[in-house]
């Protein structure tokens, strides 16, 4: 999954609901990117003293907000979005994939777009 997003060390990575951060931790550290590790509910300083606890403080910061309202970062702030195992969290609709593309003034069609990666997990009975 991950060699699908082609990242490049130094690349800024919004990890979209972190939660706990394992996912930005690793990408940190095995692709050597940097990352805004972005979360409703798990509060920036719990994440912050992890990452710095790890020695990434260097590498990963946090921010506690929601996700689903108007994100305060310019335009082609990241390389890649990348949201695993919680767009459900976010209503799992086309309407939130509207606003990130609108949060980020992607352009999906041109290449040197922001490449967003969205992997969805569904469990079924």
């Amino acid at each position: 999954m991950m060699r699908t997003l082609h990242l490049q060390p130094n690349d800024l990575v919004l990890d979209l609901g972190c939660g706990k951060g394992a996912t930005s931790i690793f990408l940190a550290k095995h692709y050597g990117v940097r990352v805004v590790a972005l979360d409703l509910w798990t509060s920036a300083e719990y994440l912050n003293e992890k990452f710095s606890r790890l020695g990434y403080a260097d590498r990963i910061s946090a921010i506690q907000m929601d996700a689903t309202q108007l994100l305060p970062f310019p335009e082609n702030y990241f390389d890649t979005i990348f949201c695993m195992n919680s767009f459900n969290f976010y209503g799992g609709s086309v309407e939130y994939l509207r606003h990130i593309r609108e949060s980020f003034t992607i352009q999906l069609d041109r290449c040197q777009a922001v490449k967003v990666f969205i992997m969805v997990q569904y469990i079924g009975t």
